[in-house]
């Protein structure tokens, strides 16, 4: 195994011996000046790598100008114009690999910054490279000459190396070099973003419907409560779709819409102020049961059969209610109107809504829950959002009502809704003869309470479940029966909704990418500066060994090399063994540089040690 050895005395003088011979040429190399006219006029012409010639500079200098303009273009017409154009995913395939159309602004950007990206890195690094052959114009220590190659060098290393040499021109440049290489191409590819954008317009729109709040008194109503009831049960407790104009708990003026905009539009909605039409119910429960509840036991089963029979008054209006009790059952729910209570006008004492339930198991054992509710009839007015869309399930989208503009409207035929209510009723088609067991708004009072709690018969949700069916009834009626077409519409502003996906910029993203492009320019105008400010001594591509054995010719580095292979522990390490000749020597300062570079035949690298330090030592031992 070959290892290396510290030298032994014997060894330090005949290496002295074979350094003795290099020092007269050491001395003979001494620089000779020439006139610097005749210098000029002489010299051939330099070679520089193609990618940092003037032509090639400037051809980057215009791409990166062009990029800048581009982006901050982007960025400008993203800002203006909501997004900078209107995109549609296309999405194909290939061989199974799904190809969407969205894939183009995230490859074209990436491809585009990383091949430029990898092209001024390139010329950064011919630039680096040129570095040890601009040095020895002047001179300059071994570590900046002849040992010195950045393209070598580790990322990281070579950026640290140039900064230990204080070569500012090239530690700068290497650092935005890596980050060219690495970071440019994936920030590129996240530089546009697909998001919706809600742009609005002004449109007119036609409202041909109003509600019908009186009618003939000698004449029916012209209604069918069943299908009302079947509907809101449908939508209530099965969770179907509402009628377009009705939210569950408002019936809306419907209005035309406007005619479909052309275009990549994803979503479509309007909005127009119009008027909204509900139902309330206010409930309390009532207190001390026992004073309000009569039990009569059926004769043929007393414990288990009978009736019971409920009354109250509620702020002076006398309600009562009754309802079987049979053995077998143990749920029971009943509802009950009252319209006979005060004045026309005054909701407050208009009339009642009783619902009373709960579970009974015997005439003796049972939990009742009974509420006296007050039935109102409002009217809002407010900004309603509809879904455009043909298919949309619940194609109300917002509803803003005005708090400040809640009106009571009773209309004329609410008794007559609150009495027929009570008139549809529920069969248990189990039982012989399809017995009436509950009236259909009771039952689905019942089946609400059940779908949203444990406990149907809480007080809590009789009440909540009780005020949510009655709104829902009396929207599904007015929808149904009482908004109707009116001969001369009127005409009511509105405003159109239109989101379309477009591209835009991410802001923080091209702010980064246009800080890179100021300093590429600025490291490309370095570049065209300093090539013309420093030359070098190539005159050709030194490319492979024979190249840059035509610049060891006749040179005190070409002898040094072949010095140091002659030593007994020589291992191959030529530049090692050579730069510690030097430093042991002729120390650090020994400068190296070319000698009569105007005149490629007789250019070679001499070695100038006129400021070393030990260079007398040397050369007495040589001398001795």
């Amino acid at each position: 195994m070959n290892k290396r050895q510290h030298p032994s005395q014997w060894e330090t003088a005949k290496v002295t011996e074979k350094w003795q011979s290099l020092k007269s040429s050491v001395h003979h190399n001494m620089p000779r000046k020439q006139p610097q006219d005749e210098e000029q006029q002489q010299r051939p012409k330099e070679w520089r790598p193609i990618i940092i010639r003037d032509w090639s500079i400037v051809l980057l200098l215009t791409v990166t100008f062009g990029l800048f303009a581009g982006v901050l273009t982007l960025v400008v017409l993203s800002k203006v114009r909501h997004g900078f154009t209107s995109v549609k995913n296309v999405s194909g395939d290939i061989l199974g690999v799904d190809l969407g159309i969205s894939l183009l602004w995230v490859v074209l950007p990436s491809a585009i910054f990383g091949i430029y990206g990898q092209v001024v890195a390139a010329a950064i690094d011919a630039f680096g490279f040129r570095q040890p052959f601009v040095e020895l114009v002047e001179g300059a220590p071994a570590s900046k000459t002849i040992a010195l190659d950045y393209r070598s060098l580790m990322p990281g290393q070579r950026e640290w190396t140039a900064f230990r040499n204080r070569h500012w021109h090239l530690a700068v440049p290497f650092v935005i070099s890596l980050l060219l290489k690495t970071a440019i191409g994936p920030l590129a590819a996240r530089v546009m973003v697909e998001q919706p954008y809600a742009g609005t317009e002004p449109v007119t729109l036609n409202q041909a419907y109003a509600l019908t709040s009186t009618i003939d008194l000698e004449e029916s109503p012209g209604w069918d409560l069943l299908p009302v009831l079947n509907i809101a049960s449908a939508t209530k407790v099965y969770s179907g779709s509402y009628s377009r104009w009705v939210d569950g708990n408002h019936t809306f003026l419907s209005f035309d819409f406007p005619p479909a905009r052309e275009g990549n539009i994803s979503q479509a909605s309007v909005t127009a102020t119009t008027s909204a039409y509900f139902a309330r119910l206010e409930c309390q429960v009532l207190d001390d049961l026992d004073s309000h509840l009569y039990l009569q036991p059926d004769p043929n089963n007393p414990s288990h059969s009978g009736r019971f029979y409920l009354n109250g008054t509620d702020n002076g209006c006398f309600w009562r209610t009754n309802f079987q009790v049979s053995q077998g059952f143990t749920t029971y729910l009943r509802t009950e109107s009252n319209t006979t209570c005060g004045d026309y006008g005054g909701s407050s004492f208009s009339g009642r809504f009783i619902v009373a339930g709960g579970a009974i198991q015997s005439m003796t054992s049972y939990n009742l829950t009974v509420l006296s509710c007050v039935p109102t009839y409002w009217v809002v007015s407010g900004d309603l959002t509809m879904d455009l869309r043909a298919a949309a399930r619940n194609p109300i989208m917002r509803w803003d009502e005005d708090t400040d503009n809640v009106v009571e409207l009773r209309p004329q035929w609410w008794d007559s809704f609150e009495q027929q209510i009570q008139q549809v009723d529920s069969t248990d088609t189990t039982t012989n003869f399809n017995a009436v067991s509950a009236t259909a708004i009771g039952r689905l009072i019942l089946d609400y309470a059940r779908r949203t709690s444990l406990d149907p018969f809480a007080p809590d949700t009789m009440i909540k479940s009780s005020q949510e069916v009655f709104a829902s009834v009396y929207a599904t009626l007015l929808d149904q029966y009482m908004v109707r077409r009116v001969s001369e519409p009127v005409q009511i502003p509105g405003k159109l909704t239109t989101t379309t996906d477009r591209l835009f910029v991410v802001y923080p993203i091209a702010g980064v990418i246009l800080a890179f492009l100021v300093m590429v320019s600025a490291i490309l105008a370095l570049i065209l500066w300093h090539t013309h400010a420093y030359s070098s001594v190539l005159f050709e591509e030194p490319v492979g060994l024979l190249g840059h054995a035509g610049l060891l010719v006749d040179s005190v580095v070409y002898r040094m090399a072949g010095g140091v292979r002659t030593l007994d522990n020589f291992c191959g390490q030529t530049s090692d063994d050579v730069t510690q000749k030097v430093n042991v020597f002729y120390g650090p300062t020994a400068k190296f540089r070319m000698e009569d570079r105007s005149d490629p035949a007789k250019a070679r690298i001499v070695m100038d040690a006129r400021g070393s330090t030990r260079r007398g030592t040397l050369g007495s031992q040589s001398e001795d």
